[in-house]
């Protein structure tokens, strides 16, 4: 969750980023006064382990629908009870990395975005069958976009979405000879 500073009123244009406990609570310390709105997912998109649509508090989908809070010299404590959006929907889907003579890329580095944006992770291996597994999230695009090995490399961006986990997602790369 994220406190989205108003630059008009507050002169904060990025505020603090915090993830909620063991019991779903969060809490933004040391907090300048000024106008905000709190926000779910507004740098990440989002993942199997936290499945929601950036969302305003308390329930708005926009910037423009959420209300401000606003936090003064004054200010001690402020509850904000969030209602988390229905969860979205995924599904396993399989990249299979290929070296030019077609055995498995052991070990390779992956960079996969989605809607355009990496995922948090960043980049991930993929184990000795040249696999890596994840769950796509139903109505976002996913690109593996890069692969690192000594070797190989990639010919072309490869997009896939969730519809399309039925079956694995298979890049083949070329020799950077």
């Amino acid at each position: 969750m994220a406190a989205e500073g108003s630059p008009e009123r507050s002169g904060l244009q990025i505020g603090a980023s915090v993830k909620t406990d063991f019991h779903g609570e969060y809490s933004f310390r040391g907090v300048r006064p000024g106008f905000y709105k709190i926000v779910l997912n507004l740098y990440a998109p989002p993942t199997a382990e936290s499945p929601y649509r950036t969302t305003y508090w308390p329930a708005a989908d926009n910037e423009r629908a959420a209300p401000t809070i606003e936090i003064n010299a004054d200010t001690t404590s402020r509850q904000c009870d969030f209602r988390l959006p229905p969860a979205m929907k995924g599904a396993p889907v399989k990249v299979v990395v290929l070296q030019p003579d077609g055995t498995p890329a052991q070990g390779a580095n992956i960079s996969i975005i989605v809607n355009g944006a990496y995922l948090p992770a960043g980049s991930a291996r993929t184990d000795g069958s040249g696999e890596l597994s994840f769950v796509a999230l139903e109505g976002f695009e996913y690109t593996v976009n890069d692969i690192f090995t000594f070797t190989a490399k990639m010919a072309e961006s490869v997009r896939f979405s969730a519809a399309d986990t039925n079956r694995p997602v298979i890049v083949r790369l070329i020799s950077k000879d």
